[in-house]
């Protein structure tokens, strides 16, 4: 039926969303929200809308005794280039990171340069003197075989994964891979396929001569974090937050479904590699972190034949594993909307905080075209595009601001950071910018928490 009035379809919002909100019962430690761009479309016209499936993780970070049991690698570059304070600091870093475990934890630690080494085996986390004195014998030399030493990890951490398990491989490197495999797709393929036995990797680059590309696409494969660390002195706070994300998960090998109905077409994602289907889309993610949100954007075309009344636009199914209790627990969420022939009806409908997160999604997506401009020697085409992407931001922030200023507060720190990038475009060092603009997009298509 047509909705009769605003007041109505309020209402009905409000007791939709109350639906949706189900995922966060007693018992789940995730919940799912559904939500399109807007909730009211044009009337007897083709539509474009913007779907976000949001996941958010529950609770706070556990005490060191509530919290689960982990399974960590360590991968320590000590090629010939992390010759110095690098490798002190990387050590350094390393051995603060570990002291943050327990008994019940597994750890192991690979060194690699040309060859590959376990400095510590896999196993619990005991004799913690033992194992800071095996690290800090760790000295620089020779080449870098970031492959070997990758896969090395993953073998060691696999042996004791399971379903449920918190598993992660932490690699830092300063250099370019030079031994063995050592493409981006390579590592990549790795990637992949150690996030298929049930393990992510996080990828830290350090200093200015590591490719970005090969670290971003094996952390993403894997549903991994990245981080660009310039100076050695921040190697310390990068591991002690990657710790802390380790340490504070809700949810663990998320699957996510999305249905939609006859006359409603998945076109594309946003912020998430997903998996279309004529009328069905479908994605995954490791984790989700506690007190974390993380989302995906589905763009839908709605054609003419449901633009009248009301409609379902998709039904969402995810499936999750509790890291407390090992169980796998379920969700459903599902979107409607109505349409309207007034046009300020449409426009009062809209929601702040799903626009927000479109248009950094999209945005996000211009700054990596104007880094491939900038690659190809198109230095004001790439200048043009972030000063561009700048003032789309900081309208969007104007247009939503007055409704919600959380909401808009990010997309003005990002039109902020457009035009610095704009700025520094034409001079500067720009492998330095290009690590720094890839990390931040990284940061913004996966919800990074650091």
């Amino acid at each position: 039926m047509r909705y009769p009035g605003l007041r109505w379809r309020t209402l009905a919002v409000l007791l939709f969303g109350c639906f949706q909100c189900g995922g966060a019962m007693a018992g789940n430690s995730v919940k799912l929200a559904v939500e399109p761009n807007q909730s009211v479309f044009t009337a007897g016209e083709s539509n474009k809308a913007y779907l976000r499936v949001q996941l958010e993780g529950l609770g706070e970070e556990e005490p060191m005794a509530a919290r689960p049991p982990v399974n960590i690698a360590l991968v320590i570059d000590r090629s010939g280039s992390m010759r110095g304070p690098k490798i002190e600091q990387a050590k350094e870093a390393a051995i603060l990171a570990l002291s943050r475990l327990t008994p019940s934890d597994r750890v192991s630690v690979v060194a690699f340069d040309h060859n590959v080494d376990v400095v510590v085996p896999a196993g619990p986390f005991v004799d913690f003197g033992e194992m800071k004195r095996r690290i800090s014998s760790i000295h620089p030399g020779g080449r870098t075989a970031i492959y070997a030493a990758v896969r090395q990890a993953g073998q060691s951490v696999g042996e004791t994964v399971s379903e449920g398990s918190i598993s992660r491989v932490i690699l830092m490197s300063d250099g370019q891979a030079n031994v063995g495999p050592s493409s981006p797709a390579e590592l990549e393929h790795l990637g992949r396929e150690l996030a298929g036995q049930g393990m992510s990797v996080t990828t830290i680059g350090l200093g200015l001569d590591y490719s970005e590309e090969l670290m971003t696409r094996l952390a993403a494969a894997s549903d991994g974090n990245h981080a660009f660390v310039e100076n050695p002195e921040q190697l310390a706070d990068i591991f002690n937050k990657e710790f802390g994300d380790v340490f504070s998960v809700a949810g663990l090998d998320a699957e996510v479904e999305i249905e939609c109905p006859e006359g409603v077409e998945p076109v594309r994602g946003m912020g998430r590699d997903m998996k279309i289907q004529g009328r069905r889309a479908s994605f995954q993610l490791k984790r989700i972190g506690a007190k974390q949100e993380r989302y995906v954007i589905l763009e839908l075309q709605l054609s003419k034949g449901i633009a009248q009344g009301s409609a379902a636009i998709a039904d969402v199914n995810v499936s999750y594993v509790d890291p407390k209790t090992k169980q796998r627990n379920k969700l459903t969420g599902k979107a409607n909307v109505s349409f309207s022939a007034s046009q300020d009806e449409v426009s009062r409908s809209r929601s702040a905080a799903v626009g927000a997160s479109v248009a950094s999604q999209m945005a996000n997506e211009v700054s990596a075209r104007a880094v491939a401009s900038r690659d190809a020697g198109k230095v004001e085409d790439a200048k043009k595009q972030l000063e561009q992407n700048a003032a789309t931001l900081r309208a969007e922030a104007d247009r939503i601001g007055a409704q919600a200023p959380a909401a808009a507060a990010p997309l003005r720190r990002l039109s902020e950071k457009a035009e610095a990038d704009a700025k520094a475009m034409s001079g500067g060092d720009w492998n330095k910018q290009r690590k720094s603009m890839t990390a931040d997009q990284y940061r913004t298509t996966n919800q990074q928490k650091y």
